[in-house]
């Protein structure tokens, strides 16, 4: 899946956003499922908070380097 994705990404018009439709796709068919579980499963700390920030600014620039 991944080797798809980056290939996908590569070929696609980059006018067609392509990487951000398929992150909106994720969100809506994974986001629900998994902020359930964060909020109902999770023991939180100030590590998993520090955790999740960092995880979201690093995927954040790993999905602006792969546009550029």
């Amino acid at each position: 899946m991944h080797v798809a994705w980056n290939l996908l990404a590569r070929y696609v018009d980059r006018r067609c956003n392509f990487l951000w439709w398929g992150l909106l796709a994720h969100i809506v068919l994974l986001g629900p499922w998994a902020l359930w579980e964060l909020v109902t499963e999770s023991i939180w700390s100030i590590e998993l908070s520090i955790a999740i920030v960092v995880t979201a600014i690093a995927n954040t620039l790993y999905f602006l380097a792969l546009r550029q």
